[in-house]
């Protein structure tokens, strides 16, 4: 292999270089995801960037700013139809058009081919997705059940966007979407959620997430009042802290009993003399 080559790709390979790639891509992204700043307008506006670095790391800044910028500009296209460039404006005709009807699924296809792995890390770097997946994901179906557990009389108020069920846990929501980009079939864990009528409400949140060939545009949700249960592992903490006491009482009691003949006894002698 030519001696040269492996020189250039050890020098690329080098920590400088591979974190003027990251910084690139970071960059990229941001400007990306702003509408009608595609790679072109992102390279001309962080070109300042390059004009101090070696000449080896502003290549590598300006192709990750590049690549960065593209798959930036998918993530509003397919969340809030708003293409971040040129080449996302298909992406947001079909994209947001999935997530409208809850394909979520297929719309976070269509992020990890644009190149996102960590959905957490973009998600907390972009919480404006969150909240508008509040507003487009809507529950289609309940049940008498659901009613009775956000106190209402009228399934009709649980017919809406799913804002309502993250009211009372807002980090809930991300949660959510980062367990169905992940691919698992269940998310399960103990929450809170807000009634209509202002209470607040204990409960074991299910999510199980479809997968082929169930139909694929469908999640199904389930939320069991769990406060009797919580109560009764709170008294029963209780208990067993009160009997815990009272043995460590009676432990010391037996401990120190022997103690006042032993006493006595050595005393008895030397008034005796």
């Amino acid at each position: 292999m030519d001696v040269g080559l492996l020189s250039g790709l050890a020098n690329a390979l080098s920590l400088a270089n591979i974190g003027f790639a990251l910084i690139g891509c970071l960059l990229g992204t941001l400007v990306g995801i702003l509408p009608g700043l595609g790679p072109a307008s992102a390279m001309a506006i962080l070109l300042p960037v390059a004009l101090y670095l070696p000449a080896d790391g502003a290549i590598i800044i300006m192709a990750g700013i590049y690549y960065g910028a593209m798959y930036g500009g998918s993530t509003t296209a397919i969340l809030m139809n708003i293409p971040g460039e040129v080449a996302s404006v298909i992406t947001a005709q079909d994209g947001f058009a999935m997530t409208k009807q809850g394909r979520a699924g297929e719309a976070f296809d269509q992020l990890k081919a644009n190149g996102v792995r960590d959905i957490a890390g973009h998600l907390q770097r972009n919480p404006d997705l969150v909240e508008h997946a509040k507003d487009v994901v809507r529950v289609t179906d309940v049940n008498l059940d659901a009613v009775s557990l956000f106190r209402t009389d009228n399934p009709a108020d649980l017919i809406k966007p799913v804002r309502y069920i993250f009211a009372a846990a807002p980090g809930l929501a991300e949660r959510v979407m980062v367990a169905h980009f992940e691919g698992r079939r269940n998310l399960i864990e103990e929450t809170r959620i807000r009634a209509f009528d202002g209470s607040i409400i204990d409960v074991l949140f299910t999510v199980t997430y479809p997968v082929p060939p169930e139909q694929l545009d469908n999640t199904f949700i389930t939320m069991q009042d769990i406060r009797e249960r919580l109560n009764a592992e709170h008294q029963l903490r209780k208990l067993q802290a009160d009997f815990s006491h009272a043995g460590r009482i009676a432990t010391l009691g037996e401990l120190a009993t022997p103690a006042f003949p032993t006493l006595a006894q050595s005393k008895t002698p030397r008034s005796g003399s």
